[in-house]
């Protein structure tokens, strides 16, 4: 008769590595899938595409398909490896859509515009149209933080008028540089007009200001359209000048 008190008598059910892992891949695969189709909607196209790629990989009974059609199968360390691999990928493909690497985007130029010429930037959730009614140089001290300053070389002062396209409320999150006859590129000093959500349809002066070196020629303002991830390399320029 057996003593139910010994350990060697009773049946012990484990859990083997192996279903562990697996259960930890397909946890990777779903995170991949609803990460890339939320880029998608963010018109981040080709790290979402390949985001989704990643995720069926893992997801899907790959090697069942493998054992039928092949004759072979992965062993969960190769695909960790895969993964591994293929995620460096899609960060960098990431970081090159959404403006974060050195990279360009094929032919992110949109269009080349005039002043007073309306133009669409593309805001994530929404849409915004924009022009820039016009810039001049000044030498006048303005307030920055309370007090004036000076400029250390010229102040260049750019009147823009923006308008939400959407239904609701949205704030412009603008990506401005300023380029020369050079192939230099500024960052504003500034910016007044952007700080407060933007109702539908009406529109909004605002002033953008760069400090600039004295006898800059050849100026173009570059206006990147943007997402809730931040600038995109996709940009319209405007000829200043």
């Amino acid at each position: 008769m057996k003593n139910p008190l010994r350990k060697e008598d009773k049946e012990v059910k484990k859990i083997g590595v192996g279903w562990l892992g697996n259960a930890f891949l397909f946890l990777i695969g779903v995170f991949f899938i609803a990460f890339s189709i939320l880029a998608i909607t963010e018109s981040i196209y080709a790290s979402g595409i390949l985001g989704i790629l990643i995720g069926l990989f893992l997801v899907l009974p790959v090697n069942t398909l493998l054992k039928k059609f092949a004759n072979i199968e992965l062993t969960n360390t190769i695909k960790f490896l895969i993964t591994i691999g293929a995620g460096f990928l899609w960060l960098i493909v990431l970081g090159t859509e959404v403006g974060g690497g050195a990279v360009e985007a094929v032919n992110p130029l949109l269009g080349t515009r005039g002043l007073g010429e309306e133009f669409i930037v593309q805001g994530g959730n929404t849409n915004f149209s924009f022009n820039v009614q016009n810039a001049e140089f000044s030498e006048e001290p303005i307030s920055i933080g309370g007090s004036e300053r000076l400029a250390s070389g010229v102040y260049y002062m750019i009147n823009c008028s923006v308008k939400n396209l959407g239904m609701e409320p949205f704030a412009f999150d603008y990506h401005f540089f300023l380029t020369d006859s050079l192939n230099r590129t500024f960052t504003p000093l500034g910016a007044s007009g952007f700080d407060s959500l933007l109702q539908p349809d009406l529109p909004t002066g605002t002033l953008v200001i760069f400090d600039v070196p004295k006898n800059i020629t050849g100026l173009k303002l570059l206006v990147h359209d943007f997402n809730s991830w931040g600038k995109l390399n996709k940009y319209n320029q405007i000829i200043l000048e």
